[in-house]
């Protein structure tokens, strides 16, 4: 398993401690879902990802088989977060190495340009936008 990048560990934890062993892998098979199943119920299991502390967990006990796993992730881009979280989210793919697929999502203007939540609600103050960027769905 690879280490998260230092700007992307929390603040919390001290250097010196000792890194955690990697959890023992499930000997049961992970759940799966057939298509026969999806057809037969039409729900599907999304993460939410932010890439925080709880979503992250869940991505990788998701990978790890310790959990049921999603279908996906989706990770909203508002295009104003902090450097380290999309250095955080970058370990964060690399890690699941396709074992779950995350899904980025972002909100482009009509000419293409991306999305800035902060950006546009300021240019929607100053009146050089009509309206903001709504979420990136």
């Amino acid at each position: 398993m690879r280490r998260m990048p230092p700007t992307a560990r929390s603040g919390a934890a001290s250097a010196g401690a000792a890194a955690l062993p990697p959890a023992p892998r499930p000997t049961a098979e992970v759940p799966t879902v057939s298509a026969r199943q999806l057809a037969a119920d039409p729900r599907h299991v999304i993460l939410s990802l932010g890439a925080g502390v709880q979503s992250t967990t869940l991505a990788l006990m998701a990978a790890r088989g310790e959990i049921e796993r999603p279908e996906a992730a989706i990770f909203a881009d508002t295009g104003w977060e902090p450097r380290a979280v999309y250095e955080h989210l970058a370990w964060l793919i690399a890690e699941l190495d396709g074992s779950l697929p995350v899904h980025v999502v972002r909100k482009q203007h009509r000419d293409g340009a991306p999305a800035n939540i902060r950006d546009d609600v300021l240019a929607v103050v100053r009146g050089a936008r009509a309206r903001a960027a709504t979420p990136p769905v």
